[in-house]
């Protein structure tokens, strides 16, 4: 899945320019600490005492995760999974980041979040994500991320923002069934790849259509998703 800021306590989102800062109450808002997706899936806060549930995700996922996710690539320790639960709390309270577990089956199988987008506009947030290799192939995260979007525009965003690797295919799957536009991939970040979706086009056409369908592809395939290799200042 994406490799991104979500699960990692060392990146900090961009300092917002003064003349885009919002007020507090924007700045704070948070989401509800449970969103129901479908068919049993729902997305929750994660608690302190996941650490067991987080640890047992990951680490049986690292062949998969290890490609994309710096956090990931030297294995993936309980003290690692009790770490990001601290920092997540945290950030909760400040609203700087906003993490879910997506609970499968009762059990937790991946990580959801939104934060500041690090293109810096205030008024935007950034989806980031991964998923527990036994919950792939089934589109649940797609269906995650329509719900987070949802969320994201219902807080006041006016954009919500995707990265991932250009050689993640299964990540750049989410953002392409849910309509969002391809803004360019940046060799400055690595190869990174941008989407957006901008809050007026999900009113007109709506996000989550078609999001169950398994993800064809494997992550040695490149995305060939963009005229455009540079992204432009947002």
């Amino acid at each position: 899945m994406e490799a991104n800021a979500t699960h990692n306590p060392s990146i900090q989102p961009p300092a917002e320019p003064a003349h885009q800062r919002k007020s507090a109450a924007q700045r704070n808002a948070r989401p509800p600490p449970e969103l129901p997706i479908d068919d049993g899936l729902v997305l929750r806060r994660w608690s302190p005492s996941d650490a067991a549930a987080l640890h047992s995700a990951a680490s049986s996922s690292l062949d998969e995760l290890a490609r994309w996710m710096p956090w990931a690539a030297d294995g993936y320790g309980r003290e690692q999974a009790q770490g990001f639960l601290e920092f997540t709390a945290q950030a909760w309270d400040s609203a700087s980041q906003l993490d879910y577990a997506l609970v499968v089956d009762g059990q937790p199988s991946g990580s959801f979040g939104l934060m500041r987008a690090r293109s810096g506009r205030a008024d935007a947030l950034e989806v980031g994500y991964w998923l527990a290799t036994r919950a792939t192939g089934r589109g649940m995260a797609t269906r995650a991320v329509a719900v987070l979007t949802r969320t994201a525009f219902a807080m006041g965003a006016e954009l919500v923002q995707i990265r991932h690797d250009a050689l993640n295919v299964k990540s750049a799957a989410v953002p392409r069934r849910l309509g969002f536009t391809c803004v360019g991939v940046s060799e400055e970040e690595g190869g990174v790849v941008l989407w957006q979706m901008e809050a007026r086009s999900e009113l007109h056409r709506g996000v989550g259509l078609e999001a169950s369908e398994p993800v064809e592809g494997s992550a040695g395939g490149s995305v060939e998703l963009c005229t455009e290799y540079s992204v432009p200042e947002l």
